[in-house]
């Protein structure tokens, strides 16, 4: 799309599924949604980039099926970059107060923050955001905002996100080679908080677990402040996997049967039916043996989630308790095995703040997408790009912190 601060495309490219967006500023200064293109992933495994051929073309088609709708070209767009191989690390950096007697200022905070985002992190990795945590004065205790404090020292601490070098680069390179510019890219788990969560919830303290077919990435929220984030390389298509060996059936089989099923104990005394082909008999497979093998994976990602990076904060007591959202959301009977392996309430979250083809992006398969729209125009009102900045994220990543307060 071109470069038109009304209007931005956004491009979220999973192991299952490419999602194309397109979005313009509404009246009251929302998103509304006036393209939508999807299509099915090829090259991609647990999030990651196998076959660049396969991705473009698969980003070329759900492109493609977007322009039609709206009736506009596409030639840049904002992207999410995701995968087995996002981490997140503390990085933490203290300068001397340039004016101890006058208080600590904003230029001062800005120093700190950018220090600690230039933690070093590993060749092979490339640092794609640095978001702030806090600050600390002297030997004092932690603060959201220190301006105007006196001391001689200010500590800053910030959440590091980073991904394997040549996995950002595959992902680009596919999509340079359909034919668009990359904008600007943020982690894909950041732009689904973006579209899914509340202020009152980040406030309050809250679980965001994204159920991706490759992989299941969560985040945690306490006090505004993003606190943890992790991404396990387990999803969906194990379950679908786990229903293909256990039942020896198809893979295609398996995973209509996990949709139709799901894990809760609704119909546990139903059987379900697979007609013939090729060459199979017809089957006939009780509902609850179905279920069982959906739980016992399912429990397995959840209980991965709570002795992950996000345990602690678990163990904090979270006000606004777990948010579902990607494919496995949808899957009956999560939300309540969320709730009892993690022991707080749970919903499914969808796109908040858009308006639109309601009908097809009210669902948790367009989190994402619809996240990275949300931050397109961010980026556009700010009238630059991170991939534009000097120093990078990091530095883009303060300097957006410090607009927020001040």
């Amino acid at each position: 799309m071109s470069h038109d601060a009304e209007t931005v495309a956004a491009l979220a490219v999973g192991t299952s599924k490419v999602a194309a967006l397109v979005a313009e500023r509404d009246e009251r200064g929302g998103a509304r949604v006036i393209g939508v293109g999807v299509h099915s992933t090829a090259g991609i495994r647990k999030g990651e980039v196998t076959n660049v051929e396969g991705v473009t073309g698969s980003v070329e088609k759900a492109v493609a099926a977007a322009e039609k709708v709206c009736n506009r070209p596409i030639r840049s767009v904002f992207l999410g970059v995701g995968g087995a191989s996002l981490e997140a690390q503390v990085g933490r950096a203290v300068i001397p107060v340039s004016r101890p007697s006058a208080g600590i200022s904003s230029r001062d905070m800005e120093r700190a923050l950018s220090a600690a985002g230039m933690t070093a992190v590993p060749p092979e990795r490339e640092t794609i955001d640095v978001i702030p945590e806090d600050f600390a004065v002297d030997d004092g205790e932690r603060v959201a905002n220190p301006e105007g404090l006196h001391g001689s020292r200010l500590a800053a601490r910030v959440l590091i996100v980073t991904a394997r070098l040549a996995s950002v680069q595959n992902l680009i390179k596919s999509v340079n080679q359909a034919g668009l510019t990359v904008e600007d890219y943020i982690p894909e788990p950041l732009a689904v908080s973006l579209s899914t969560l509340r202020a009152e919830e980040q406030k309050s303290g809250v679980l965001l677990i994204d159920l991706g077919a490759g992989t299941t990435s969560c985040l945690c929220y306490r006090d505004e402040v993003l606190q943890a984030m992790s991404v396990l390389g387990v999803g969906g298509d194990h379950i679908t996997n786990d229903l293909s060996i256990g039942l020896k059936i198809l893979q295609g089989q398996a995973e209509e049967l996990k949709q139709k099923a799901g894990c809760g104990p609704e119909g546990a005394a139903e059987t379900l039916a697979l007609p013939a082909g090729l060459g199979r008999a017809p089957l006939a497979i009780p509902r609850a043996r179905v279920s069982r093998i959906i739980e016992l994976r399912l429990e397995e990602i959840f209980s991965l989630v709570r002795r992950g990076a996000a345990g602690a904060e678990i163990g904090r007591g979270l006000g606004s308790g777990a948010v579902l959202t990607g494919g496995g959301a949808l899957l009956p009977g999560a939300v309540a095995l969320a709730e009892r392996v993690l022991e707080v309430p749970a919903r499914v979250g969808r796109p908040r703040g858009v308006t639109g083809l309601s009908e097809i992006i009210d669902s948790p398969l367009f989190t994402a997408p619809a996240g990275l729209a949300a931050y397109g125009f961010q980026a556009r009102e700010a009238g630059s790009s991170r991939a534009k900045e000097r120093g990078g994220p990091a530095w883009s990543m303060v300097k957006d912190w410090l607009g927020k307060y001040f």
